[in-house]
């Protein structure tokens, strides 16, 4: 298999709708973080991070407090700790 040589990036479609997405990312690593906030930025998609677990609750509560709770929480790779009291009480 021998793939194409791509000199424009290619188009990609997205759905509109996920422009109304406000996701937490949760994500610790810097490198992996600043790909995720990539993506989501490209996207145009509202999002807030935090890099470590105690963050998350605070996190949920600042946005509905701020008439724009979190729909999605995004966990990185090998960050699902479920014995953490944070996460667990999600």
């Amino acid at each position: 298999f021998y793939a194409n040589k791509v000199e424009e990036p290619l188009p990609y479609a997205f759905h509109p709708q996920l422009t109304e997405l406000n996701l937490l990312i949760y994500e610790e690593h810097p490198t992996s973080l600043m790909s995720l906030t990539h993506l989501f930025h490209s996207w145009n998609i509202n999002y807030s991070t935090v890099t470590d677990p105690s963050l998350i609750s605070n996190a949920l509560s600042k946005a509905t407090a701020n008439r724009k709770p979190i729909d999605i929480i995004v966990f990185g790779v090998n960050q699902l700790d479920t014995q953490h009291l944070a996460i667990h009480n999600l």
